[in-house]
């Protein structure tokens, strides 16, 4: 649930991390599992950019989404 705050979002992806079934979203209608993430950046707020959405993507992968209050670095996925 994109609409909570980054905080909540990253203490559930912690808790249902293996051996666990994982956090889950949807990405294009493709249910994608969130293994691991981090608090990214408070400061750099992406006001154009709906909460759930990926504003930035890495070369390793890694990709940053907008949370309500701020953002959610996605390390591990599947």
């Amino acid at each position: 649930d994109w609409t909570k705050t980054t905080l909540e979002i990253y203490n559930l992806i912690r808790a249902v991390t293996h051996p666990f079934p994982g956090a889950f979203t949807y990405l294009k209608n493709i249910k994608t599992i969130i293994w691991e993430a981090i608090p990214f950046d408070t400061q750099l707020t992406w006001s154009d950019a709906m909460p759930g959405e990926i504003v930035e993507e890495f070369f390793n992968g890694m990709f940053i989404v907008k949370t309500v209050d701020s953002s959610l670095l996605i390390k591990k996925w599947s």
